[in-house]
């Protein structure tokens, strides 16, 4: 238990480190929205994918399943950049890990499109519908456990998918 907590406080650590200070350069600028210029939206996408990548990184591993918080940086980029930040952030992190698949383990990477597909879309749908408020990061991040733990209950057994995902739900939210 205090391994998954562990990786979890450190994906925690990482994600406030390279937000802080990859958002520092635009301070000064207009918010970041889905109806902001698509170059910007692009570029929010590209730095979320490269967050959920060194998140991979250092990803938890249990029975051939990666386990972080990904889902964080992804929801984040709907929620400023809409359905192309999601996307571009989501196909970046595919990339990558497709890359990291060793022994012909296949499993890991299909969830792990299955849970992009699953969480870029209906975020970006919401994103339509929904202003940006502390709500709709609460709704969001209701997706991204509810995503997770749908992959981690096909993927583990269950006496490591309830300490997972209470760790997890505990500290993504």
């Amino acid at each position: 238990m205090l391994t998954i907590i562990n990786s979890f406080f450190i994906d925690l650590c990482i994600l406030f480190t390279l937000f802080t200070i990859s958002f520092l350069p635009f301070r000064n600028r207009p918010r970041l929205t889905p109806k902001s210029a698509v170059k910007s939206r692009i570029l929010l996408g590209v730095q979320s994918g490269f967050v959920a990548l060194i998140l991979l990184a250092n990803a938890l591993h249990l029975e051939g399943v990666l386990i972080d918080l990904r889902a964080i940086p992804i929801s984040l980029a709907v929620l400023f950049g809409g359905w192309v930040s999601g996307a571009v952030a989501g196909i970046i992190f595919l990339i990558g890990r497709f890359f990291m698949i060793t022994d012909g383990e296949y499993v890991g990477f299909y969830l792990a499109v299955l849970t992009m597909i699953s969480l870029v879309v209906p975020t970006s749908i919401l994103r339509l519908k929904l202003d940006n408020t502390r709500n709709t990061l609460l709704i969001f991040t209701t997706i991204g456990v509810v995503v997770f733990g749908s992959a981690l209950y096909y993927a583990l057994p269950l006496e490591l998918f309830y300490p997972i995902l209470f760790v997890y739900d505990g500290l993504s939210n």
